[in-house]
């Protein structure tokens, strides 16, 4: 990237806006003239920077809708598919909270319960 026409940018009134997938779609991260290129290089890696979580965390909200899954063992030892009751489309910080909890089947809480936990 040209650093006359970034700190051209830089010195202009203008808020600079880098789009990043997220669960219900796309989300706007504000950014600084000089993250402009590690922006550019890689922008989940930046998101994920920005949002304070590694890049696999990251894709991983993204991937998943914002739903967390059930952390428990089937018994034939591999991951449960049931999704834990609580919402979807849930904000980065409750998605890392809630997955790998139980789902209702493995002892987490039912639709209801979870409905008045909100």
């Amino acid at each position: 990237m040209d650093k006359s026409t970034i700190a051209k940018l830089d010195a202009a009134p203008l808020e600079i806006c880098g789009r990043v997938p997220a669960p219900w779609g796309l989300e706007n991260i504000v950014l600084k003239a000089d993250e402009l290129e590690a922006f550019c290089k890689d922008p989940e890696g930046f998101a994920a920077l920005k949002y304070r979580v590694t890049k696999e965390e990251y894709l991983k909200w993204v991937e998943t809708g914002g739903t967390p899954r059930c952390g428990a063992k089937t018994s034939k030892g591999k991951r449960c598919r049931n999704l834990v009751s609580g919402g979807i489309q849930m904000s980065l910080e409750r998605w890392l909270r809630e997955e790998g909890a139980y789902c209702a089947v493995h002892g987490g809480l039912s639709s209801a319960e979870a409905r008045l936990n909100r």
